[in-house]
């Protein structure tokens, strides 16, 4: 049986919006967030056409689970057949 990993999206505040946008970032262990955004970090925002430059002190995690993400990369691509 294969348990489901939790994995975090690293998040970030747009500061034109204060919207929560996702940095392109996951991590599947807590501890890998010590060592993420040490150096200033680029993400192109979801909620206006910039890129933002972003460290680990504007960053927070959101939990997601793994199982999901899984499900959704083995979707097959393209139209769906007609029944």
């Amino acid at each position: 049986m294969i348990h489901p990993v939790d994995v975090y999206r690293i998040m970030i505040a747009c500061p034109n919006t204060g919207l929560a946008t996702p940095t392109g970032v996951e991590v599947d262990e807590l501890a890998a967030f010590d060592f993420v955004g040490l150096m200033p970090q680029q993400a192109s925002c979801a909620h206006c056409p910039e890129v933002h430059v972003w460290t680990r002190r504007q960053a927070w995690l959101e939990r997601r689970n793994a199982s999901r993400v899984r499900m959704r990369a083995a979707a097959p691509a393209g139209p769906t057949p007609a029944r």
